[in-house]
């Protein structure tokens, strides 16, 4: 047990736990961050010190407050660079900050040693001080017997007991909401069980990954506990239960809904537990949670609006407003907008005469309250965690803009990832900004667009789309998403690239976006002397205006092979040369060169392709594989596909190192062919 804590983190999640801490009166806190630009500063009157300074002293208990998808590479560096002892780190979800409140909640267990406030424990400690010959089955269960992982509050299982034990032994049907890991599903059917009795334990979750944790009288249900609809499903299969329990979402609207739908499902004399009441505050704003406002024009999408707006309600991060601006449809989405802000508090509806997408954006963020707006098209869809991995990223670097990518789903079902840039990471103030703006619009390196504009994967600083919206040409027709993102970007001093797909586009025969227009040429030339405009304001060292053109000309190609189904290739010449016909090769590069000498091979058949390998493209490809697993394969020659010289010299060494024979390399600058 600590009176005193280091903890590592002061982006959401360790602000929330500094801010406990205080609250519990913990004696002695200190505060550290491997972000420099945080060092001297304060929360909560308490400063933020160089993690150097921090560990340098004796450390008893180093809590990590990030995001779960951190947690491995912190624990990591905290090992190896600052020599934490792993027995002295502990994830912060694992500890315990005990207020008079948190002792209460521990219910009549009996303990070995009296709980003061203010202390810290994990949950090692915890579980030692517990007297184990007092619990009840409930509690045995959840401390000593295996299961999945379960998450209760450790006084409810008094409140189990007491109101549930009647059903012991005895003939059962349990439907609770909320699955999580399935670990609370196993403990009702392992408390429940008698001899001879039959028990039916249903589970209903969102997430579509629970439905692997049905076994033997456990079956779960897919949905949304504030789909009406989808509740009146349940009722049919389930029929009639003994003890329904909504530990589900925990917010109002949800809570209030499953019970008006399900309240009359409970058998007579049974139990209707609605569990954590006191959680819905979290939809209040505060300063632990920045707000999002989500901008979606709508015109003429009722097909597909529903499944749009659904797919974020259903978000993971909850401080959200969406703003549908109807831009003068007359079809029924506007409907569809209305019936929606009247259902939900922080959904509200812009309707206007028909103005464009540029108009409708600027008109939407202009009403935005959120320190952050991003924006989506009416007929697409979002992964559930999209804006939580954005505004965790937002928070935990301090950008301005926060850019992933996403997919591209064809009427026929066939998807496709869009690679969103051929950049990633932090970008900030001065050099490294500088790279960034020299190779947005287009990377020259790699012949291709630098950063993706499109609107819908990225969040933006309020305070930015601000000054955008009062300047932008409201009657750029095509690249309205380029218009305001570089926009953006040339005045934000921050961006970061990370990786990830929640996004999901939809490509319809009949968009917009992928129809003839005869005005098409004009549109394209009203974007152009827009850009032309703005970018006299900017130092030239950024060849704004040559990365313009060849952007525009990118563009131009692939609107030109939509609509006219003409097809344009840039193809980097395989080194037949170099290579005999019918060898075996590994082809090492998985960029621009790498693609258009596999896609050569795999079309003529040339030579054999043992492998394809890359240090970074296999992460996301798993059709490339790691260098290190070429060791002891049977090839001839190992071709490097990567435009530079100096990366390729790079490459030979890092294959030296892997004991690869340097006479079976071959690198020859690639020759680019453009093709029509």
């Amino acid at each position: 047990m600590h009176k005193e804590v280091i903890i590592f983190g002061i982006g959401k999640y360790g602000k929330q736990y500094v801010k406990r801490c205080v609250d519990c009166k913990v004696s002695h806190i200190r505060i550290t961050d491997s972000n420099k630009e945080l060092w001297g500063t304060e929360y909560m009157g308490i400063s933020v010190e160089r993690p150097e300074d921090v560990f340098t002293d004796r450390v008893e208990l180093v809590v990590v407050a990030v995001s779960d998808k951190y947690r491995k590479e912190i624990f990591n560096k905290l090992a190896e660079q600052y020599k934490v002892p792993s027995r002295n780190m502990k994830y912060y979800a694992e500890t315990i900050v005990l207020s008079k409140e948190e002792i209460y909640n521990m219910g009549n267990m009996s303990l070995d040693k009296e709980l003061e406030e203010g202390m810290v424990l994990t949950g090692e400690e915890l579980c030692c001080l517990l007297r184990k010959e007092t619990f009840n089955g409930l509690e045995h269960f959840f401390f000593e017997e295996k299961h999945r992982l379960l998450d209760k509050w450790l006084h409810y299982f008094e409140a189990y007991e007491r109101f549930f034990s009647k059903y012991k032994e005895k003939d059962v049907t349990i439907l609770e909401i909320g699955v999580f890991k399935g670990g609370s599903l196993q403990m009702w059917k392992h408390y429940f069980k008698g001899k001879n009795n039959k028990i039916k334990v249903y589970g209903i979750d969102i997430d579509e990954n629970c439905k692997a944790l049905e076994e033997e009288d456990i079956e779960i249900l897919i949905g949304s506990q504030d789909d009406r609809d989808f509740l009146q499903d349940v009722k049919k299969r389930v029929g009639k239960a003994d003890i329904v329990i909504d530990d589900g979402g925990h917010y109002m609207d949800q809570q209030i809904i499953t019970f008006e739908e399900l309240f009359d499902l409970v058998n007579e004399n049974g139990i209707y537990l609605c569990e954590d009441l006191h959680t819905f505050e979290k939809e209040i704003p505060g300063e632990d949670f920045m707000k999002l406002s989500v901008i979606i024009p709508v015109y003429n999408t009722e097909e597909y609006l529903q499944q749009s707006i659904e797919s974020v309600i259903r978000q993971t991060y909850k401080n959200i407003e969406v703003i549908l601006v109807n831009d003068g449809s007359t079809d029924g989405s506007g409907e569809i907008c209305d019936r929606y802000a009247e259902a939900y508090g922080n959904i509200k509806v812009i309707h206007q005469k028909n103005e464009g997408n540029v108009s409708a954006r600027c008109h939407g963020a202009e009403e935005a309250a959120g320190e952050y707006v991003t924006f989506m098209d009416s007929d697409d869809w979002i992964a559930e965690d999209m804006y939580e991995t954005l505004m965790e990223a937002a928070e935990a670097e301090s950008c301005d803009i926060v850019s992933q990518s996403g997919y591209m789903v064809y009427d026929g079902g066939e998807c496709r990832r869009v690679e969103g840039s051929t950049m990633s990471g932090a970008y900030g103030t001065g050099k490294d900004y500088d790279e960034f703006l020299s190779r947005m619009m287009y990377d020259g390196d790699k012949n291709c667009v630098g950063i993706g504009p499109s609107l819908s994967h990225k969040v933006i600083k309020k305070k930015i789309m601000d000054e955008i919206a009062k300047k932008v040409d409201k009657n750029i027709v095509l690249g309205g998403d380029a218009a305001i993102f570089y926009s953006s970007c040339l005045r934000a001093k921050s961006i970061c690239i990370i990786e990830g797909y929640g996004y999901f586009y939809r490509v319809r025969k009949k968009s917009v976006s992928h129809s003839y227009d005869a005005s098409y040429f004009h549109k394209i030339y009203t974007l152009y002397k827009y850009f032309e405009k703005l970018f006299l304001d900017y130092d030239r060292r950024y060849c704004l205006m040559e990365q313009l053109r060849k952007h525009l000309w990118h563009f131009l190609r692939m609107q030109m092979e939509q609509i006219f189904g003409m097809e344009f290739k840039s193809t980097y010449l395989f080194p037949y040369q170099s290579v005999a016909k019918g060898s075996k090769i590994i082809l090492y590069g998985a960029g621009m060169v790498g693609h258009s000498y596999y896609e050569q091979i795999r079309k003529n058949g040339y030579c054999d392709i043992a492998a394809w390998v890359d240090s970074n493209a296999y992460k996301q490809d798993k059709n490339v594989l790691a260098p290190m697993e070429i060791v002891g394969m049977e090839y001839s020659q190992i071709i490097i596909a990567v435009k530079d010289k100096k990366n390729a010299e790079e490459i030979i060494q890092s294959l030296i190192d892997l004991g690869v024979n340097k006479g079976k390399m071959v690198w020859v600058e690639p020759c680019m062919m453009d093709l029509l």
